[in-house]
């Protein structure tokens, strides 16, 4: 025997235009990965043609022109490995052979030659063609399939505009391809007749760990102290979560755009029942506000990256429209979704402390501090979308003040490029890259005061104050920008700063670095 390793688009058939005849039908098996064709005692010699057809969902065998197995293919993606016997009389067979073997089968052949058709053919032309086949699984499979290559290929185009310069374009392109995904916006909700299970699922971006920290791994606990049953989802998990959703009662979706997978999630819970929730805690679907200036981003963020996020607010805004509920963690954020989402019951769900900042306050805020240490400053990002703002605090007040002052440090945690402002101080700053939050705070519990700039725009407005409270529970004071998220936290003067201009950080950062112990009663007050 041999092992054939191929893909599809290669080698999509093996077939004998005469071949044995066999006492039973040939069948196909699956074995860790290994497609072998199987067939019974030889009793004579036949003309009848015999083909396995290799497609990107399945493999199909024919014998005389009928089909006989059908298997679906265990890892979409991944070449196929076929164990062929020496002699069994196949050969390897290109595209045009395998359609021409399948032209002539009576039946089932034309979802063969669909499947194989994705291959090669635009998948947003083939769509219309899906539709005259009987229903079956391979149907909606095909339907999936391609629903997915068309969505890839627009959202692939939507990019490339973008990075052309050309936004609107690509927003445009977006929105065309979001045609392809039907009814995506909820109705009015409705109470379900769904039997409460006390099982809730959360699906979500779990890329940003500050993110995945406060409105997930916490959402965790705080339901779990309520006596709720919570499962984590990923995107690429949803072919675990389909079958699993017959289990939970509501289905929170956090900072995921309208991609076909998540509109298949969709299209199931709302079949069983399910309670839709979508959860942000940014300004991810306003076209207006998001992704805002490429400045703001650092030197890693590559132009690709940024270019895909300018053309996927009309994706956060659908996924958005699918679900009856919504929770923002800011008020801001919260009358944004509703004037976005007119329908939705929308809820401000604040960030807040749980179980990993209680062992932060044990751990940090009991440590000894040096009173003759040098005067330290702190800045820490969680995010590559913050440079512009501390650029900007470095050049008009943190550069003159480290100039002025030979005694300030600096120390910096998590994404951000030094400002060649403060390149000649480089020996007073400290930099720690992102690796995990304890870390982070361990950081921050070694500064005097922490710095929280934040430039007024629409996206910045409905941000929350987690600098604020990160610091404050350390007994660490914050000196902020004096936007919304920071003024329901801070009352200037009394638990923290505020700053209303560039002018305003130099001057407080002076009078606090020469008057430290003022600094006591706003630490307090903070943890207070």
């Amino acid at each position: 025997m041999s092992l054939h390793t191929f893909f599809p688009r290669k080698n999509p058939v093996f077939y004998s235009e005469e071949g044995a005849f066999f006492s039973h039908p040939a069948r196909l098996t699956l074995n860790s990965g290994i497609f072998t064709l199987k067939r019974g005692e030889k009793i004579g010699e036949t003309t009848a043609a015999i083909a396995v057809i290799f497609g990107p969902l399945w493999v199909s065998l024919y014998n005389d022109r009928h089909l006989i197995d059908r298997i679906a293919r265990p890892e979409n993606g991944k070449p196929y490995h076929f164990d062929l016997p020496d002699t069994a009389g196949l050969v390897a067979g290109d595209h045009n052979k395998a359609l021409a073997l399948l032209s002539r089968c009576s039946d089932a052949g034309e979802a063969d030659i669909l499947q194989l058709r994705l291959l090669h053919e635009p998948p947003e032309q083939l769509m219309a063609d899906f539709d005259p086949l009987p229903k079956s699984p391979e149907r909606e499979q095909l339907i999936q399939h391609g629903r997915r290559l068309a969505f890839a290929s627009g959202k692939k185009r939507a990019v490339a505009a973008a990075l052309a310069g050309d936004r609107q374009t690509g927003l445009d392109a977006i929105r065309q391809s979001l045609q392809l995904l039907p009814s995506p916006e909820a109705q009015p909700h409705i109470s379900a007749a769904r039997p409460a299970t006390g099982r809730i699922a959360i699906l979500g971006d779990m890329s940003l760990a500050q993110c995945r920290h406060y409105r997930v791994t916490q959402k965790v606990e705080q339901f779990e102290n309520l006596g709720f049953s919570v499962s984590l989802y990923e995107l690429a998990d949803t072919a675990a979560l389909l079958p699993a959703l017959e289990e939970f009662e509501f289905l929170i979706i956090y900072r995921l755009p309208l991609l076909p997978r998540l509109h298949e999630v969709i299209e199931r819970a709302r079949t069983l029942g399910l309670q839709l929730v979508y959860e942000t805690d940014d300004l991810l679907f306003c076209p207006s506000a998001f992704p805002g200036p490429r400045v703001d981003y650092d030197q890693s963020f590559t132009r690709q990256e940024y270019a895909e996020l300018e053309v996927m607010p009309p994706l956060y805004a659908a996924a958005l429209r699918c679900c009856e509920y919504a929770i923002a963690s800011t008020a801001p954020l919260a009358k944004a979704i509703s004037e976005a989402h007119q329908t939705a019951h929308v809820f401000v769900h604040e960030n807040g402390l749980g179980a990993p900042h209680n062992n932060a306050i044990d751990e940090l805020r009991s440590r000894e501090q040096d009173a003759d240490a040098p005067f330290t400053l702190f800045y820490g990002s969680g995010t590559k979308a913050q440079q512009s703002d501390f650029t900007a605090l470095a050049d008009a007040s943190l550069a003159p003040l480290m100039q002025q002052q030979p005694a300030l440090r600096l120390t910096l945690a998590g994404y951000m490029d030094i400002p060649a402002s403060l390149a000649p101080f480089g020996d007073r700053i400290t930099v720690q890259p992102f690796s995990t939050l304890d870390a982070y705070w361990a950081a921050l519990a070694t500064a005097d005061l922490n710095l929280a700039p934040l430039s007024r725009s629409q996206f910045n407005d409905s941000k929350s104050a987690i600098k604020w409270l990160e610091a404050a529970m350390l007994g660490i004071p914050t000196l902020a920008s004096a936007t919304p998220g920071f003024r329901s936290a801070i009352t200037d003067g009394e638990n923290g700063l505020l700053c209303e201009n560039w002018a305003d950080w130099r001057d407080k950062i002076a009078h606090y670095a020469d008057s430290r112990a003022a600094l006591t009663p706003l630490a307090e007050k903070a943890f207070e």
